[in-house]
């Protein structure tokens, strides 16, 4: 019997919810990441993906806690947005409609 206990540190991304909104949307989707640490994100990018995991777009935004992302152009469809900055990467999903 090996009872040795497993302790792990809670990461960045669990230490942070991101929201997308308004969600389905039709031409541009606010992003926030809050992170319950209260560190900032900074320069961040930005990664847009398909619903089968293809890199659609990659952006460099000033600030990873909240912005605006552009969508007008894209397809209709389901989207995952990833942030990856400094304090780690967090990930979101949304409809573009």
């Amino acid at each position: 019997d090996d009872n040795r206990a497993v302790v792990r540190k809670p990461s960045a991304a669990s230490l942070a919810t991101l929201s997308v909104s308004p969600n389905p949307a039709a031409d541009r989707v606010l992003i926030s990441v809050r992170n319950n640490n209260g560190l900032r994100l900074g320069q961040s990018d930005v990664q847009i993906f398909s619903a089968d995991g293809q890199l659609i777009r990659t952006e460099t935004v000033a600030d990873g806690n909240t912005f605006a992302l552009d969508i007008a152009t894209l397809p209709v469809g389901v989207y995952r947005v990833r942030i990856v900055s400094g304090t780690g990467a967090f990930a979101g999903d949304f409809v573009k409609q």
